[in-house]
């Protein structure tokens, strides 16, 4: 589990997840892109961190709707 105090949460969510998105690049080099799903809530986040909101996922678990993100990998 990660607790982070709230007025940082966004920034230090950011900085970890860039962090970790390098490591991935560095594991896995021929990969052109990373694809993930979320909820609403937390498009904002990913956005953030320089994914983009491709639309509504056909996923289906629970009530909510899931959205899928990219980033990719060939900047």
């Amino acid at each position: 589990m990660l607790c982070i105090e709230r007025p940082s949460r966004f920034h230090s969510l950011h900085s970890h997840f860039a962090k970790t998105l390098q490591v991935i690049k560095g594991m896995v080099p021929q990969a052109r892109q990373i694809l993930l799903i979320a909820k609403k809530g937390l498009i904002p986040l990913y956005e953030g961190a320089g994914f983009t909101l491709r639309g509504e996922s056909a996923v289906v678990h629970g009530q909510d709707p899931w959205y899928e993100l990219a980033l990719s990998l060939t900047d």
